[in-house]
């Protein structure tokens, strides 16, 4: 077992900074001296995108050049990694709002996503990062698929907010044009148990009000 597990904020996209919070998340699996090289593990955590070489593909979008620069020196290096690429967050959803205003209004294209609670990629990591490398990519999404308008409309009601979310098909998510089903995880992803409505309920318990 590792004596020592961090996991510390990565890059951020200076564009969409506070509004999505860390875009990455990298941590380090150390064991006690005197063990074999490889026993010490990067890990890395990141928005996920569907086409990890589109410059227009949202994971660019959110993280920037930095996160895909660190990905490739992790995989790239002799020691033995996992990294975990994340759906969109819950937490998240009104700052996806508040960056996709036209006018008045939130235009959203009708995307479909499996958001999932901060809570729950904390703990997929954690787990992830603690068992052995798998020296590759591994997936995690949330339980459910949404209309990624009809979510943050939802969302923005909860909060009382009077913003319109509106269905546009030629709307960008995070500056990108995508597909509809760009930001679902792929079949093999290891699902959170969080739902959406649980979610709810846990933030409005502690005050939550992303």
């Amino acid at each position: 077992m590792p004596d020592a597990l961090e996991v510390r904020p990565g890059s951020q996209a200076s564009g969409v900074s506070g509004s999505f919070g860390p875009c990455a998340l990298a941590s380090t699996v150390r064991t006690p001296p005197g063990r074999a090289p490889h026993s010490e593990r990067l890990y890395t955590e990141s928005s996920r995108s569907a086409d990890r070489d589109d410059a227009q593909s949202p994971r660019w979008f959110c993280c920037g050049r930095d996160a895909e620069r660190d990905e490739k020196l992790i995989q790239e290096s002799p020691i033995p990694y996992s990294i975990v690429h994340a759906t969109q967050f819950f937490e998240f959803l009104k700052g996806l709002a508040d960056i996709s205003m036209v006018g008045d209004k939130v235009h959203l294209p009708p995307l479909l996503f499996q958001p999932m609670a901060a809570d729950d990629v904390a703990s997929a990591v954690g787990r992830i990062a603690v068992g052995p490398p798998v020296n590759g990519i591994v997936e995690i999404g949330g339980p459910e698929q949404f209309r990624l308008d009809e979510l943050v409309r939802r969302r923005v009601a909860l909060l009382k907010d009077p913003r319109e979310v509106i269905a546009d098909p030629n709307a960008r998510y995070s500056g990108a044009k995508i597909s509809e089903k760009t930001l679902l995880p792929g079949n093999n992803a290891r699902l959170g148990e969080t739902r959406f409505e649980a979610w709810l309920a846990q933030s409005a318990a502690t005050g939550v009000a992303a």
